[in-house]
């Protein structure tokens, strides 16, 4: 039997953010999904904030992920917004006020030290000068919810 990722115990606190280092194979995407329990483990069982995730019905670990914020290198910003509309998208579908949803925005580029370019739209020269910072800000908004508790980055 393969072993994708020995036995584990990994502790955060509220808030804290964090990423996982390691070469290609050693189980950090592997380690993220279980966290968030995209992936199921074969044996034990994921505790995050109290909750035992394995032991939740599916609309409570819907809610349970609204908690836990993943920010993989990957993400994409959508073309045709611009960076700050791209970390509001997902406040717009869960249905927040306009004056919430600009805060909170506001809060998620200052937090990247991107406040001075919300403006552009991600393709031009202008956004591409961003790199990273723009979709880790838009991701941390859309990584588990509009407010994570937790917070996690994998390359």
């Amino acid at each position: 039997m393969f072993t994708a990722l020995a036995a584990t115990d990994l502790t955060l606190q509220a808030g804290d953010i964090f990423g996982l280092i390691g070469p290609s194979g050693a189980g950090k995407s592997t380690l993220l999904r279980l966290i968030n329990l995209l992936e199921r483990p074969d044996t034990g069982q994921v505790v995050v904030d109290g909750q035992i995730l394995t032991q939740l019905s599916a609309p409570a670990l819907r809610r349970a992920r609204q908690n836990i914020g993943m920010i993989s290198q990957q993400f994409n910003l959508l073309a045709n917004r611009s960076v700050a509309d791209n970390v509001a998208f997902p406040l717009e579908i869960a249905g927040w006020p306009a004056a919430e949803r600009a805060a909170r925005v506001a809060e998620c580029l200052a937090l990247v030290g991107l406040s001075d370019r919300a403006s552009p739209i991600p393709p031009t020269a202008a956004a591409a000068a961003i790199g990273s910072a723009g979709h880790h800000a838009a991701a941390a908004v859309r990584a588990g919810g509009p407010v994570p508790r937790y917070r996690a980055r994998w390359p």
